[in-house]
């Protein structure tokens, strides 16, 4: 296929929004732009290359913090194997309420169903976690540790779609196309390339299966004969805590009350984003259709006061030229001299009388204009 085709099947990295169904509790999860937190950010990238035996790559990119990381935010891909797809569905016109009001919170703008693209897969097996060289996964705040709660859900699901803007109607369609009645056997290079990730620190690849927060991200280790110490019964490995250390609270009579705690201050924020998000747009519709009304009142307005100055200055002229009659008849016995010098002090004069007259029309219309202005300023804060 022509380079500009397979150019066509190149998707960068969009904003973007997964949903899946939890085994685990039983209601639909997002992860992407805008959820599960309005400041949560998510890009995906695909690109299907025809030419090249139909060489695939579907990587969805999470910015993250870690402890480990002293601060800094890295990126983490869930990476889709085509190997493993088998089932692969695109379509534009099913778009669930929740993915749109992420992308509405993520975006700040609403987002027509028309103009989104949503992928379903369904795996063989789970897809791969790239991620960072650290070992420890304790996340830089609470929010990074819902996110990678999310992500490691995400990571062992085999069913999910990933929904993503495309304002292309073209490319849209060829997209659609080309996924369809295709299969997608190996991976393009360019995401198998893991050692210029993280400015030249490189990644390592963790299977989602094995994707856990309880223990390192170095995913499972080879086989290897078993030492005495693991011959002995070990205590039950303790569940590392998502949230950054802090202070010793009492132990609640049950789990499910802690766990609803959590989760308020994410449902309050993002309710408040929705809310703050729809008033802001309803403040600027109202407003754009308050200037739309102030503009065409004052083009009314301009156009009158022009059709009275045109009005009142055609009658004035009218008046001068039948002066200027009277005084060619009352100059008939003057020289020449004579009569040249009037004419051009009487125009002179006939000038200096318009010009002070437009000027008092359009001050008149400036005031006026300066005063609507000032009636339609409008204040909001929010």
């Amino acid at each position: 296929m022509a380079a500009s085709s397979t150019h066509d099947h190149t998707v960068p990295f969009v904003a973007a929004v997964a949903s899946w169904n939890c085994l685990a509790r039983q209601t639909e999860q997002l992860l992407g732009h805008g959820a599960p937190s309005p400041a949560t950010r998510a890009h995906f990238e695909l690109t299907l290359d025809e030419s090249a035996k139909n060489t695939a790559s579907f990587r969805l990119r999470l910015f993250l913090g870690l402890r480990a990381m002293e601060g800094k935010r890295a990126n983490f891909f869930f990476c889709i194997p085509p190997n493993r797809i088998l089932d692969l569905d695109g379509r534009t016109d099913r778009v669930p309420n929740s993915v749109r009001t992420a992308f509405l919170l993520g975006t700040k703008k609403e987002v027509p169903s028309t103009k989104i693209v949503s992928l379903r897969f369904r795996l063989s097996e789970p897809g791969i976690i790239v991620l960072p060289k650290v070992r420890d996964l304790t996340p830089s705040s609470q929010m990074a540790g819902r996110t990678l709660e999310l992500l490691e859900s995400l990571a062992r699901a085999t069913e999910f779609t990933i929904s993503f803007e495309d304002k292309s109607d073209s490319r849209r369609a060829s997209l659609l196309a080309a996924l369809h009645g295709r299969d997608w056997t190996s991976t393009a290079e360019r995401a198998l390339d893991l050692d210029t990730l993280y400015t030249g620190h490189g990644a390592k690849l963790v299977q989602g299966a094995h994707f856990s927060l309880d223990s390192s991200a170095d995913g499972v280790p080879a086989e290897s004969p078993p030492s005495y110490d693991e011959l002995a019964p070990t205590p039950s490995p303790v569940r590392r805590s998502l949230s950054p250390p802090r202070k010793k609270l009492k132990q609640a009579p049950s789990a499910e009350p802690s766990k609803q705690s959590l989760n308020m201050p994410y449902e309050w924020e993002t309710m408040l984003a929705e809310i703050s998000v729809r008033l802001t747009q309803q403040f600027r519709r109202e407003m754009r259709e308050g200037l739309d009304q102030l503009e065409t009142r004052v083009k009314a307005e301009m156009a009158e006061h022009v059709v009275g100055l045109e009005k009142k200055i055609d009658e004035r002229l009218a008046e001068l030229k039948e002066e200027m009659h009277d005084d060619f008849d009352d100059a008939q016995g003057l020289t020449k001299d004579e009569i040249e010098l009037s004419l051009d002090e009487r125009m002179s004069l006939i000038k200096d009388e318009v010009n002070e007259y437009a000027k008092d029309e359009m001050r008149v219309i400036e005031d006026g204009l300066r005063r609507d202005l000032s009636e339609a300023r409008v204040s909001f804060e929010f």
